[in-house]
């Protein structure tokens, strides 16, 4: 996640946001040596982001994947790289716990639950880390300005949670 954490921050200093994170969009690509490096790709819904607004020009659409769309995608308003993070938040959460965290029995209801359903909290037999609980909780918060702030952000967080675990990043 770290891996794709560096993708999506290039992409957004770059003022393109993906708008369709999801776990189809992030391809392993094995390295020379030893090891694999995620990349982030399909582009195909990414928008150039309006440089005196920092907001995408065009609202009133919503496009992406319904399982990993923010609230303001689903409500086709204004997005701007929170809306990665939101995305890349769903796609966390469903590593961990092997399941999206909204899913309705159609689109909309799925919509409905991104736009206003309560995100479950990690199953205790899970044994997630409080600090990557509460990250992934606060990347998955309806109003963008109450996530993270940023992609570099989000990274930070992960590399702190990660040297506490005493785990090696790559």
């Amino acid at each position: 996640m770290l891996q794709v954490a560096d993708g999506l921050m290039h992409a957004h200093d770059e003022n393109i946001v993906h708008r369709d994170i999801k776990p189809s969009n992030i391809m392993m690509i094995p390295l020379d040596g030893d090891g694999e490096m995620a990349k982030v790709v399909d582009f195909g819904l990414a928008r150039i982001m309006d440089n005196d607004e920092q907001k995408l020009s065009q609202t009133g659409e919503a496009f992406g994947s319904p399982l990993y769309m923010s609230p303001e995608q689903c409500l086709g308003g204004a997005i701007d790289p929170r809306t990665d993070i939101y995305g890349l938040g769903c796609v966390i959460y469903e590593c961990l716990s092997g399941n999206v965290p909204f899913r309705g029995k159609s689109f909309m209801e799925t919509f409905n639950l991104h736009i206003s359903g309560e995100l479950k909290p990690f199953s205790k037999g899970l044994d997630i880390p409080q600090p990557l609980s509460e990250l992934v909780a606060k990347m998955l918060n309806k109003e963008p300005d109450d996530r993270p702030s940023s992609m570099k952000e989000v990274k930070t967080s992960l590399q702190l949670i990660l040297e506490s675990l005493n785990v090696k990043a790559s």
